[in-house]
């Protein structure tokens, strides 16, 4: 039977273990990073003797499976995605196969501690 083999993204997530999703998309192997973002000031000699953090950097990177057997990629025109109730720039989404006949995209995306405050 045509669909058989896909498994919707369920809407009861916690009961069944899923605590990610991506703007309607179950994550797996999520990993965020943070890189402090700095000004450095060099001395006469230009060895630098200070600096001070400004921002933050965050970086995504995610495996998400969508709730049907689509082949089409997620977040097709998109320029930000949704993720922990803030919105992160989109980096990249690469096909990254099937896993249980489910289509997979690895997805990368980048955010700063106060920016983007929206979905534009």
């Amino acid at each position: 039977m045509a669909g058989e083999n896909t498994l919707p993204v369920p809407t009861d997530e916690s009961a069944r273990g899923i605590s990610d999703s991506i703007s309607g998309y179950v994550a797996q192997n999520v990993n965020v990073t943070r890189a402090p973002v700095r000004q450095e000031y060099p001395d006469q000699a230009g060895a630098v003797r200070g600096g001070k953090e400004y921002d933050e950097r965050f970086n995504l990177s995610a495996t998400v499976y969508s709730a049907s057997s689509s082949r089409t990629p997620p977040f097709d025109g998109l320029k930000r995605i949704q993720f922990r109730e803030l919105y992160w720039v989109l980096d990249d989404c690469q096909e990254a196969g099937t896993y249980n006949d489910l289509m997979r995209w690895t997805v990368t995306a980048h955010r700063y501690t106060n920016w983007p405050t929206s979905a534009s």
